[in-house]
């Protein structure tokens, strides 16, 4: 079992799960928002319907961000991207041997979903 994050140019240090912001203003679901970020950041192309692991509250960003986490487990990736303007790098790794930097909210969903932890409401 691996766990794919990236490293962002954004304000957010670490390294973390795929993420992005749905559009809202032109009508884009989450499952659409979703299927886009995995191209853009990791070149992945969903081949299956993603189940929905949750919703979690972002307060830390801000007091009206949620992240909604999908278990992706059917894909298919033509090339690991190389680095852009917004990711540095991103990859595949180990559950059990992740990155140092990899960030307490992405350890805390890769806990649920592959142990069974308890979720929490809350991204971290």
């Amino acid at each position: 079992m691996a766990a794919v994050s990236g490293r962002s140019r954004s304000q957010v240090a670490g390294l973390h799960a795929t993420s992005g912001e749905f559009e809202r203003a032109v009508g884009e679901t989450f499952l659409e928002a979703l299927r886009r970020e995995l191209m853009e950041e990791g070149r992945i192309e969903l081949t299956g319907e993603p189940p929905l692991h949750g919703l979690f509250f972002n307060g830390h960003v801000s007091r009206r961000d949620h992240v909604a986490v999908y278990v992706v487990r059917q894909f298919r990736q033509d090339h690991l991207p190389g680095p852009n303007h917004e990711i540095v790098d991103c990859g595949f790794y180990d559950a059990a041997a992740l990155p140092a930097e990899t960030t307490q909210g992405t350890r805390l969903r890769i806990g649920e979903v592959l142990d069974g932890q308890a979720r929490i409401a809350t991204w971290r």
